[in-house]
């Protein structure tokens, strides 16, 4: 008598076939089989992936010699007749489908943020994450996903799958989020796709071509947005305004001034402002409070805004800096000694030259001084006035001023 083993390693079954004789093997397990010398030992055997795994190897051994064949493909039964000669065994090893994902990344630039997650949907917490560009093994009870938040000077366009077939795939922003979208798909169900048991998962992102800002009114550009300039209710203008040689234009504004940036609400619903090299805030606002006397100064280099509707998104070049002036400018006068004073107030009996002194209180960070008047007052009537200096337009600004007023005897 002859005696043929079968063993089965792995998800999956072998069945021998001896005449009318048949035996299934499942998986994990060992079954037996006896032959008679002389008699028909002739056997057909066929090893059978379950769905989702693939044979990896089958081994004959009989007679001290071992006969091994190897495989790649991904659920492919194998079939072979054997005439049986002495004691025999077969084994078969069987291990999950090989797969690959390809990750990619086209367009944008290194700021825009991917995250590639693979999980066993029955090992749930077997869960692994990637950030970068590569090959990555799955297996068919895997689950993919991405992450995908494009930096804010580039758009998602879609993801590409590629294969045995191709498909572009355009997503809709996660609901509650600002541009961020997320896509989800099962390794099971891709099973037209693959080819040589490799998909490739291409992430497209294109650069958004900045707008500039209109130079006739920087402050409201309609279909985009609008800054807006107030002091408690009331609406403010700038005190001076200052161009400078890089293309920045620099918006000097009185002391308690609130700096609001809006998208405008029909076209853009979201805004981010970005200051120079410094993201600020870290998220998209309704509006921003750019700066108030808290903040201080801000030099403003882009304008981002962006519709939670469409998912479209713009970049306005802007460079435009604000500055806040915090305190008044400081005044001293110096009146010579008075002949008499009565009731408080300096008597003279000859002309008098009053030197009047200002000065911005931080040199480089206010303002500068706007204007320097006086009034003079005749028995409680207003007589004469004057102006010492006024600023003009696009003039140096004056951090300090020195004069004088002569009053006639």
């Amino acid at each position: 008598m002859y005696t043929v083993t079968v063993k089965v390693d792995g998800n999956g079954t072998v069945t021998t076939v001896n005449g009318d004789n048949e035996v299934t093997t499942q998986k994990d397990s060992e079954g037996k089989v006896t032959v008679k010398k002389n008699a028909d030992n002739k056997f057909t055997i066929t090893a059978t992936p379950k769905t989702g795994c693939r044979l990896v190897k089958f081994e004959k051994t009989a007679g001290g010699e071992t006969e091994t064949e190897e495989f790649e493909e991904n659920d492919a039964s194998y079939e072979t007749s054997v005439e049986i000669e002495g004691d025999t065994t077969f084994t078969a090893k069987f291990e999950e489908n090989r797969y690959n994902i390809v990750f990619k990344k086209t367009g944008g630039d290194g700021t825009c943020e991917v995250t590639m997650k693979i999980k066993n949907k029955q090992r749930p917490w077997e869960e692994k994450s990637y950030n970068t560009e590569g090959t990555y093994p799955v297996s068919h009870e895997d689950q993919i996903s991405f992450s995908i938040k494009p930096s804010v000077d580039c758009n998602f366009d879609e993801i590409k799958i590629s294969g045995n077939k191709s498909e572009d795939i355009k997503l809709e922003c996660k609901q509650g989020s600002i541009d961020v979208y997320e896509y989800t798909k099962d390794v099971d169900t891709l099973n037209d796709y693959w080819k040589d048991n490799t998909i490739t998962f291409d992430v497209n992102f294109s650069k958004i071509v900045p707008i500039s800002k209109d130079s006739s009114n920087p402050f409201e550009m309609k279909d985009y947005y609008s800054i807006e300039f107030t002091s408690g209710s009331e609406t403010v203008d700038p005190v001076r305004t200052i161009s400078v040689a890089d293309g920045k234009t620099i918006y000097v504004l009185p002391k308690d001034t609130l700096v609001t940036l809006k998208p405008d609400g029909t076209n853009y619903d979201w805004v981010k402002c970005i200051e120079s090299d410094n993201y600020r805030p870290e998220i998209y606002n309704t509006e921003d409070n750019i700066i108030d006397n808290t903040k201080g100064n801000m030099e403003l280099d882009k304008i981002y805004l962006y519709s939670q509707a469409s998912g479209t998104k713009c970049t306005i070049d802007c460079k435009m800096e604000f500055v806040i002036d915090k305190e008044k400018p400081e005044l001293v006068t110096n009146l010579p000694a008075a002949v008499a004073v009565e009731n408080g107030i300096n008597c003279y009996n000859k002309d008098v030259t009053l030197s009047v002194e200002a000065a911005d209180q931080v040199a480089g960070k206010c303002s500068g001084i706007k204007s320097v008047k006086y009034w003079i007052i005749r028995n409680g009537i207003k007589k004469e006035e004057d102006t010492l200096y006024i600023y003009e337009e696009e003039a140096t600004v004056l951090e300090t001023f020195s004069g004088s007023i002569k009053v006639d005897a």
